[in-house]
C-alpha cells in the first residue's frame, strides 16, 4: 500500500452531492479492501476556503470539537463528517480518539445510506475526522473494513457465525426490528477485537497517528 497525494479543484453546490472547496487528496493504492461502496482516501479541506462553497463546516467544527472535548463512547446522533454526505449515518461503532502528529480527531465505524442498511462487508468503512492545531485543516479519512461475521452486502441472505440475520424486508413491525437487530450487532461488533477486521482497526489507527498535515 502506497499513498498517491494529488490536488483535487473545488466541487460547487450545483445539484445533490457533495460539496468542498480545493484540497488535497490521498489515495491509498494497494489498499486491501477494494471493490467497495467508498475508496479508500484521506482528504485535507482547508477550512478558510469552505464558506465559499458551503457554510456547513461552520456549525460541524463546533460539533466536532464538543465531541472531542467530551469524549464519548457511543453516540446516539451521528458523529460530524465532512465533506458532507447526503444519507443517513446509520450507526456508530467502535468510537475512539486519537492524535496525529499536529492534531486530533474521533475515528469510528459507519455506514451510511438513505434507508435502514445492515451491517455488511460492502457498506462498512472506518472514519477518522480530525482537526488540526489551529483548526486550519480539517482531516477526513475513509477507509472501507470488513469482518467475518458480517454478510458481503446488504442483499445477503445468509449469516456468518456469530452475526445476526438481517430483518425481514417485508415485516409488520420493520421499524422495532431493525432497531433491536442494530442494538444487538453494535454489542457484537463492539466486542470484536481490533485486530480482527481486514484492515486492521490497529493498523489504520497507527496510520492515522503518522499524519502530519502542513
Amino acid at each position: 500500500m502506497f499513498p498517491l497525494v494529488d490536488t483535487v479543484p473545488a466541487q460547487l453546490p450545483e445539484g445533490p452531492g457533495e460539496v468542498w472547496p480545493q484540497h488535497r487528496v490521498i489515495t491509498l493504492n494497494g489498499y486491501p479492501d477494494q471493490d467497495k461502496f467508498f475508496s479508500a482516501i484521506i482528504r485535507v479541506l482547508p477550512l478558510e476556503s469552505y464558506p465559499v462553497v458551503d457554510n456547513t463546516p461552520a456549525s460541524l467544527v463546533t460539533d466536532l470539537k464538543n465531541v472531542l472535548a467530551t469524549k464519548p463512547s457511543t453516540s446516539l446522533v451521528a458523529l460530524p463528517i465532512l465533506p458532507v454526505f447526503y444519507a443517513n449515518q446509520a450507526f456508530r461503532l467502535k468510537i475512539d480518539y486519537l492524535d496525529f502528529q499536529n492534531g486530533s480527531g474521533v475515528r469510528f465505524l459507519t455506514e451510511y445510506a438513505q434507508y435502514y442498511v445492515p451491517m455488511d462487508n460492502h457498506d462498512l468503512f472506518y472514519t477518522f475526522q480530525g482537526l488540526t492545531n489551529g483548526d486550519k485543516y480539517w482531516v477526513s479519512a475513509i477507509l472501507p473494513v470488513s469482518h467475518a461475521i458480517l454478510p458481503d452486502t446488504a442483499e445477503s441472505t445468509s449469516v456468518p457465525a456469530g452475526g445476526l440475520p438481517i430483518p425481514d424486508w417485508d415485516s409488520p413491525t420493520f421499524d422495532t426490528d431493525f432497531a433491536t437487530y442494530y442494538q444487538g450487532m453494535s454489542a457484537i461488533m463492539n466486542g470484536q477485537p481490533d485486530d480482527s477486521f481486514t484492515p486492521s482497526i490497529s493498523c489504520l489507527d497507527q496510520l492515522i497517528q503518522s499524519l502530519k498535515i502542513e
